[in-house]
């Protein structure tokens, strides 16, 4: 989560469309009327044990992992829905993080905007590597739903993320105002 080039904080790009459906969403959606932004987060740390539960704006997500000398005994599952945009940009959203994580070797499940993912039997140091690829995905992924106006932005999101970048939400602000 600490790696080079993720944002945590400020805003990203959003085009007028983008904006205007993100707040009519929110004036207008009754079952996000109970939704807390940004609830706590909570983690459970040990050597070997990682739970961690975050709500970031209107979207949550989970990782559970176990690393270990113990091959058989080693997971990471990973868990995130929501978000604050439409419900196909969420879906986008969805659909870059469960690329991401498939090309990553995890057996990935999507439905809507919820993707759950897992992977099993591999060893520490490449549960400690996936750990730190999936606290850079969060990062890239923070409020990223906003700034897939289209399908090819899921193509170009996912290329920019493997190539390195943690912030490729950013590439969509400078592509439009050039």
């Amino acid at each position: 989560m600490t790696a080079p080039g993720v944002r945590w904080a400020g805003p990203l790009p959003i085009d007028i469309k983008g904006f205007t459906n993100l707040l009519m969403s929110n004036v207008v959606d009754p079952g996000r009327s109970g939704m807390t932004l940004g609830s706590r987060s909570y983690a459970i740390v040990s050597d070997s044990y990682l739970n961690f539960s975050s709500r970031l704006g209107y979207h949550f997500s989970r990782l559970d992992a176990y690393a270990s000398e113990e091959i058989n005994n080693n997971y990471i599952n990973f868990d995130f829905r929501g978000g604050a945009a439409d419900p196909l940009r969420r879906m986008r959203r969805a659909r870059v993080i469960a690329r991401i994580l498939e090309l990553s070797n995890f057996s990935v499940t999507s439905e809507n905007d919820n993707v759950l993912a897992t992977v099993r039997k591999i060893p520490m140091p490449e549960i400690l590597h996936l750990l730190t690829e999936i606290g850079r995905l969060m990062g890239a992924v923070r409020n990223a739903d906003v700034t897939f106006i289209n399908d090819d932005n899921v193509d170009e999101f996912v290329e920019a993320f493997i190539a390195g970048d943690s912030s490729p939400a950013l590439r969509f602000s400078e592509k439009r105002s050039n």
